[in-house]
């Protein structure tokens, strides 16, 4: 049976002023109501009692959760692959920037549908994809014909074996950070490269779209982590 974590410190930091700001409702799976708090010393923005890892999955089945699905229907959707395309070029250019690689050894943590994977193993790159959801696998290999591996596999790879590491808005869904980021740095090169985006609440869009957000946006952990 699914328990929930409840914060008393702040699990960047460690400090225990703990404050809450807002309350949001997933109106996508579960019509349930979270409370986020802030921290105070370090600004870190959490769910309060989110489920653990047995039972955050439920959350994210949803035909309308994008990322995993890979679904098409709807507008907006629509717009999310046009521009998603897009995305993948630009981040294809971060990564052979950074990495001052054209191709190397990537690995992409949390990889939903693949359509990143994909985009990487097109370009020459030696891609391993870890992604937790079984049915998110699927379609990877469905839509892309690439097989993801379970996250599980993580500690199974061998140190210093990869030129760049890819947290794509992955971070905040992440049951034991410290433990993750730990272990994903021993797993670059000493010249490698990581990639993370997070949600910042502290953003320009995040501030003009605040009340929006605020009433519609779905938790489902994605308030996890943020970054600072």
């Amino acid at each position: 049976m699914a328990e929930f974590i409840h914060y008393k410190s702040c699990p960047v930091c460690a400090s225990y002023d703990l404050r809450a700001v807002v309350a949001v409702k997933d109106y996508v799976v579960s019509n349930e109501t979270f409370d986020v708090v802030e921290c105070g010393n370090c600004g870190l923005r959490i769910t309060q009692d989110v489920p653990d890892e047995a039972g955050i999955y439920r959350y994210y089945k949803s035909e309308n959760y994008i990322s995993h699905t890979n679904t098409k229907k709807g507008l907006i959707n629509q717009l999310y692959h046009r521009v998603r395309k897009i995305t993948l070029v630009q981040k294809q250019k971060w990564i052979e920037k950074w990495t001052n690689r054209q191709q190397g050894r990537l690995l992409d943590f949390g990889a939903g549908a693949g359509a990143f994977v994909q985009q990487m193993k097109s370009n020459g790159w030696e891609v391993t994809g870890l992604e937790p959801d079984p049915e998110a696998r699927k379609v990877a290999h469905q839509d892309h014909g690439i097989v993801l591996n379970d996250t599980t596999l993580l500690q199974a790879l061998s140190p210093s074996s990869f030129d760049a590491i890819t947290l794509w808005h992955v971070l905040e869904h992440v049951h034991g950070l410290q433990d993750h980021v730990k272990k994903l740095k021993e797993l670059l090169k000493t010249d490698g490269t990581m990639f993370i985006a997070v949600p910042n609440y502290r953003s320009a869009d995040a501030e003009y779209f605040g009340e929006y957000w605020a009433a519609y946006d779905v938790p489902r952990h994605l308030y996890h982590f943020f970054t600072q």
